[in-house]
Formats: C-alpha cells, structure tokens, sequence
C-alpha cells in the first residue's frame, strides 16, 4: 500500500483586498513642560522647557517636511501630580495643557479643531508604576504605599495618608517622583498620501512598507511572475505591515501552501 501523501494539486486564490482609505500613522511623545508654582501660564524659557517643548515641536517638523505626509490631528494630554487640593489639581492641569494647546496651535497657525486636549488632573497611575517597578528610589515601604495608591479613598485622603503613614517614604515620593508625574503626552497624527504609479508604490515598498495601503501590496505583487521569489515577498511583507487583517493572513497562507508549507 503507497502511504505516501499526494502532491497537492491546488490553483491558489489571491485576494484583492478592499481600499479601506488612505495610512495613518502616528508619533507619540512625552515632554517634561515646567510652570511656574500654581500658574497656568507657559514660560518657553522656564527651566528646561526650551528642551521639552522641542520634543513636540521636532515631531510636528518631521511630519511638516515630509512630502507625503500631511498632519490631521495633534493630541495633547496633561498630567498633573497628586499633592495639593484635587480641585485645584483640576485647575492646573486644565489650564496648563490649554496655554500649551494654543502655543502649538499659534505657532504653526493650525485650525483651532487641529490641536486638541485632554487631561488628567492626578496621576496616580503613573504614581502606581513609579512605585511598583522603579528601584532608583529609595522607598521602604512598596507594599503598603501600594495598598493606599489602589484603595477607593479620595484623592486628597488618599494623598494625605500616603504622607502621614509613610512620612520618609512621602518625602522620596514629594521630592523625586512627583515631578515625573507632571508630563504632557503628545500625539502628533498624520496622513500618507495614496500612491498611483507604480513606481512610486515600488520605491516606497522598498523604502518603508508601513506607507503603503494593503492595496498597493497586492498591485505590486501582480507586476511579478505568480510563484516567483519577488511576488511571495510582497504577500509577507503585506502580512507584516497588516498581521490582523483577514485578507493578508489569506494571501500569505497561499504563499506557504505555494511553498509546500504545509504544517505552519
């Protein structure tokens, strides 16, 4: 009896996919803005905020001088750390991230719809995290900072045990930990253009395949022989750039059955 396994006779279908729109990518950011004690107002020669405010304004450029990339939305979120009244946290947090919207915005003379804000007026995530995975500080009492930080008391309650269980632990905190709690995380998203020559698809593929709609993989694929090295190079590369879209597993599983890959 010949138990030996036919060879598949199979014609593989590749899908084209769907235009599903234009790429968007994104670069995300966190800057270090300093403001003068309980002022909302932005000083750019404050401290070291020349440096920090740098950060978003060099991811904005990079994005400006991009040829193909055009800027639809920036994202600022800020954050504000836990000692003082929360009510007044609220305030500093909220205004804070407005002078620094409206510096972006002006500067670069974007729509007033184009920089948006959101904020949080205590980080105590970040707070949690400092505590639970850092040991550059000197805290002594992880454990039962930790229990405060995740119980349902009041922010102010909450800030005040810290401080009155853990006195030494709350200075640490005050003086080294606090300061990292006040950041302002950036988005900065953008639009690449859609490429119709295939040239153009070809340079970019080869440049940075992420730009590319999952589209324009299946195109360039097509301008190859079906089976050949170049043609199943651009179906994985396409699942690479997209590995949860139904369509690009289906056209690379085609390529490892094309391949006698059978098992993975």
């Amino acid at each position: 009896i010949d138990t030996r396994r036919p060879d598949l006779l199979a014609e593989f279908v590749y899908t084209r996919p769907a235009d599903a729109g234009p790429v968007i990518k994104q670069i995300e950011g966190k800057a270090f803005v300093s403001f003068v004690v309980n002022r909302t107002e932005l000083k750019p020669d404050y401290m070291v905020n020349r440096r920090e405010i740098a950060k978003i304004l060099q991811s904005i450029d990079y994005v400006r001088n991009d040829s193909d990339a055009t800027i639809t939305h920036v994202h600022i979120k800020g954050f504000a750390s836990p000692e003082g009244p929360y009510d007044n946290n609220v305030r500093l947090a909220r205004g804070r991230t407005e002078t620094l919207r409206r510096y972006v915005r002006d500067l670069y003379h974007f729509n007033d719809t184009t920089v948006t804000t959101s904020f949080d007026p205590e980080d105590w995530g970040g707070l949690r995290n400092y505590v639970r995975d850092s040991l550059d500080f000197n805290i002594a009492n992880r454990s039962g900072i930790l229990e405060i930080i995740d119980s349902n008391l009041e922010p102010d309650r909450k800030d005040r045990m810290l401080k009155e269980t853990y006195p030494e632990d709350y200075q640490v905190i005050l003086k080294e930990i606090y300061p990292w709690l006040r950041h302002s995380d950036y988005t900065v998203r953008y639009r690449i253009r859609e490429y119709a020559d295939i040239n153009e698809i070809r340079r970019v593929f080869a440049a940075d395949p992420t730009r590319l709609r999952l589209v324009d993989f299946y195109t360039l694929a097509n301008t190859y022989p079906e089976g050949s090295p170049e043609y199943f190079n651009v179906f994985e590369t396409a699942l690479g750039v997209y590995p949860d879209d139904p369509v690009a597993n289906l056209n690379a599983a085609n390529v490892a059955m094309g391949r006698g890959d059978l098992i993975g």
